[in-house]
């Protein structure tokens, strides 16, 4: 029998405020293009409107105009956008890169899950077959991949539509038919320590027909919703192609 699926799928708090950093880094680079327009543009009006006076205020008005046309200053400029545009870049890519490993991660974790069902299921009727008895250790195994499933039913989000409607609606169906097989198990139980009293308290009769017909109608019930676990297993080959297929 393969391992229980591991529960150690960690949901990343930042991947949805990483998210938003292709507006956020837009609009950074806008606004250093446009302080730079508004540097450029007041020098050309300072440069225009300003008749000069003094020697001193075109002396002024020369270096302004200098400092504007600088090499240094546009070299600040440039790098100083290269800068954001490749911080930009390099934290869409880890964004990308993240959310390509969680869904990675909640796939092969489905995968998992339904190889795992679907084993138990086999094993289970496996052993029924050999034994005529339907054991509860392979419900409790069923049990323990449920809860699992459970505790990161909201990480599946991550999975395109169809795909995790199918996954949810697999393991649901598989959670009904094992909790009908507990229902009958236990009555059976009931009916079997029942028909056991009777019989120690001398009423023969009763206790046979308590074991004929309502321990024997509960085992009915219980092979008959194993039978429809195993019918609703078959299908989980196209499940996991399906869940392999996701990019």
């Amino acid at each position: 029998m393969r391992a229980t699926s591991q529960d150690n799928v960690v949901r990343g708090p930042m991947s949805e405020k990483l998210g938003r950093l292709p507006s956020v880094g837009f609009w950074i680079v806008i606004t250093l293009l446009v302080a730079v327009l508004v540097i450029c543009l007041l020098g050309s009006i300072i440069g225009l409107m300003v008749e000069p006076q003094s020697p001193h205020l075109t002396k002024v008005l020369m270096h302004l105009t200098t400092l504007l046309m600088s090499e240094f200053l546009w070299g600040v400029i440039v790098g100083l956008l290269l800068s954001v545009i490749g911080a930009y870049c390099l934290a869409v890519f880890t964004t990308r890169q993240h959310r390509k490993a969680q869904k990675d991660l909640i796939k092969n974790f489905c995968i998992d899950t339904v190889d795992n069902i679907k084993a138990i299921v086999d094993d289970m009727v496996d052993h029924r077959q050999r034994t005529q008895i339907i054991h509860k250790d392979y419900l409790a195994l069923l049990d323990i991949e449920f809860n699992v499933f459970s505790k990161n039913r909201e990480h599946i989000i991550h999975l395109p539509n169809p795909v995790r409607d199918n996954v949810r609606k697999f393991v649901n169906d598989c959670a009904i038919r094992r909790a009908e097989i507990g229902n009958h198990l236990f009555q059976f139980n009931n009916s079997w320590t029942h028909a056991n009293q009777l019989h120690t308290r001398g009423q023969m009769v009763e206790a046979q027909r308590v074991r004929k017909e309502e321990a024997e109608m509960a085992r009915h019930n219980a092979d008959q919703a194993l039978g429809q676990l195993v019918v609703r297993v078959r299908d989980s080959a196209d499940l996991v192609n399906s869940l392999k297929g996701v990019r």
